[in-house]
């Protein structure tokens, strides 16, 4: 039976909306090692509040949990700049002053793709 939850999830991996998969693609492709996916999966399972904002301080429980280590702000605080910047297509909105940021997701459609993506890729293990 999890077999065919996983060969269900590579469908639907596979044939995600064009839109969606390209901005996954943009906001966490690189040539070298980074933790965007991991941070993005994170940002996904974090606590929100009414409009769907997070505070950076609420990524580090779904991050260590994904990565299997103790994580700080520091240890991804420039990722979720990167990911509200252009460059990685503004995956990410950004609100508020220095030291009191708060970020969401541009399109709340992405997030079921990254939580598929996360399966998929090992990254999050069901249940």
């Amino acid at each position: 039976m999890f077999d065919d939850v996983v060969v269900g999830l590579r469908d639907a991996v596979d044939n995600a909306e064009a839109t969606v998969a390209s901005a996954y693609y943009q906001a966490t492709y690189s040539s070298r090692a980074t933790l965007y996916k991991e941070v993005l999966l994170a940002c996904t399972i974090a606590k929100v509040d009414d409009l769907g904002y997070f505070q950076p301080a609420s990524v580090a429980r779904p991050l260590e949990s994904i990565l299997g280590r103790k994580c700080t702000v520091r240890t991804y605080n420039r990722h979720l700049e990167a990911l509200s910047s252009e460059e990685r297509g503004c995956i990410l909105q950004k609100r508020g002053e220095p030291r009191r940021l708060r970020f969401r997701f541009k399109d709340p459609l992405i997030k079921p793709y990254i939580i598929l993506r996360g399966l998929e890729d090992g990254l999050l293990q069901p249940g």
